[in-house]
């Protein structure tokens, strides 16, 4: 029990390290009195950033390291520790990103309601600063933020391609917010161009759950094709190599 107590403080310690805390400051954000003051100490005691993918990758892969040094000990469990250290930072890194998962599928159920919003609320007469403006107060998260910005770059100005570029960095959207600019340069009516961004996001969005659906298929009869295998070898392919080997043989 003791021997084992250096590595588990190790591991709950990259534990610690790797559990995000982003949702603290969620939470105090959602209890703070608007105009108030009093909380933004503990605030910033309790919402701290978390860490970045990188750092916490590292950290995970540093502390497991330091698990097979503990275990093993001496130069062969340094060797170890540096071997552990190298696979789990590496096995680690090709994880996909949670969050950035989380945002593209935010953007691809938001984006093509919020581009049909646009198009009811030019077609009532608004301008697209106004509609930007009421639309990303409407939907929010990351497509309603970068309506924000586009509603304030048209107030302040700006040309249509810059105005729409937050759309464009958003996850599968730089061809939306290219017809968007192109529209309003050329003058072709933005609400109808906005109608057909929307189809094509939908579209592309069935295409990409239809062939999700089709890769899980595939997965799903592989391990049943893998046990069939050895059956197969057994009955059609080990008795015909005995019978031409026998007949050479003879």
């Amino acid at each position: 029990m003791t021997a084992l107590a250096p590595p588990a403080v190790l591991v709950l310690a990259a534990l610690a390290l790797v559990v995000p805390t982003a949702r603290s400051g969620e939470l105090w954000k959602q209890f703070r009195p608007m105009g108030s003051t009093s909380f933004h100490a503990a605030e910033t005691r309790v919402a701290t950033p978390p860490l970045s993918g990188a750092t916490a990758r590292r950290a995970a892969a540093a502390a497991a390291g330091l698990c097979g040094f503990v275990v093993v000990g001496g130069f062969t469990g340094l060797v170890a520790g540096v071997l552990v250290f190298g696979a789990v930072e590496r096995v680690l890194a090709r994880l996909p990103d949670a969050s950035a998962a989380r945002e593209r599928a935010e953007v691809g159920r938001d984006l093509p309601i919020a581009l049909d919003l646009l198009a009811c609320v030019l077609h009532a007469g608004q301008p697209p600063s106004s509609a930007s403006a009421v639309v990303g107060a409407a939907i929010g998260g990351p497509v309603g933020a970068a309506l924000n910005s586009v509603a304030r770059a048209c107030v302040l100005g700006a040309s249509a391609q810059i105005a729409w570029e937050p759309i464009g960095r958003l996850a599968g959207a730089s061809a939306t917010a290219h017809s968007m600019a192109r529209a309003a340069h050329s003058g072709t009516a933005l609400a109808e161009e906005l109608g057909r961004g929307a189809d094509h996001l939908r579209a592309a969005r069935e295409a990409a759950a239809e062939a999700k659906v089709r890769r899980v298929g595939v997965l799903v009869v592989l391990p049943l094709g893998l046990c069939f295998l050895p059956a197969f070898i057994c009955v059609g392919v080990l008795p015909l190599v005995a019978g031409v080997a026998g007949t050479v043989l003879h």
